[in-house]
């Protein structure tokens, strides 16, 4: 939805390392009228490219008191951003934010900090933006065959530039081959 700055963050844990009590925190944050929160897991003191985080127990308290689960647990195995959409009426999301049994068992001094990050929907309203890519660049000739990998949808034959139109935060992947010798 945008940049992850200090202005957006609503919560951020002390470090969490093998000797914090259960490698755990818990998290606790105000979301009524937001529309999305992004948890997000940083490495503090490691030189790892990711540290295995789990964000368990992931709930929201609604405005009658009542708690909703989220659709499942969320984990920082190379994605270190995740984002949840904010169900109408909900005021509070819950979860408890946890080392990875890898990491817990992994003892070498690192520590991990835990950060939640709220968006507002005019914050989340950028639908898409286009990503041109210069065909001619790839070294495959001057018209290329490009196909959705995850649609399993061919686009056709491209020259010059193809820009599909990307959401925020999003990916697409595509396998780009020579239309002939």
């Amino acid at each position: 939805p945008g940049v992850l700055t200090d202005a957006k963050r609503l919560w951020k844990s002390a470090a969490v390392s093998q000797q914090t009590p259960g490698q755990a925190v818990p998290l606790e944050v105000p979301v009524k009228g937001l529309a999305t929160v992004v948890l997000v897991a940083d490495d503090s003191r490691s030189p790892r490219f990711w540290w295995p985080s789990l964000f368990r127990e992931v709930r929201w308290a609604m405005a009658d008191g009542s708690e909703i689960k989220a659709d499942r647990e969320y984990g920082s195995h190379g994605e270190h951003n995740n984002a949840l959409s904010v169900p109408p009426g909900a005021t509070l999301l819950r979860a408890t934010c946890l080392l990875d049994a890898t990491a817990r068992d992994d003892n070498k001094g690192e520590d991990l900090v835990f950060s939640a990050y709220g968006f507002a929907l005019e914050d989340v309203r950028v639908a898409t933006k286009a990503v041109p890519l210069e065909t001619g660049r790839l070294g495959l000739g001057l018209k290329v065959r490009i196909r959705d990998l995850w649609s399993h949808q061919d686009l056709g034959e491209f020259s010059g530039v193809f820009s599909p139109e990307i959401e925020w935060h999003g990916a697409r992947l595509y396998r780009i081959s020579a239309t002939g010798p």
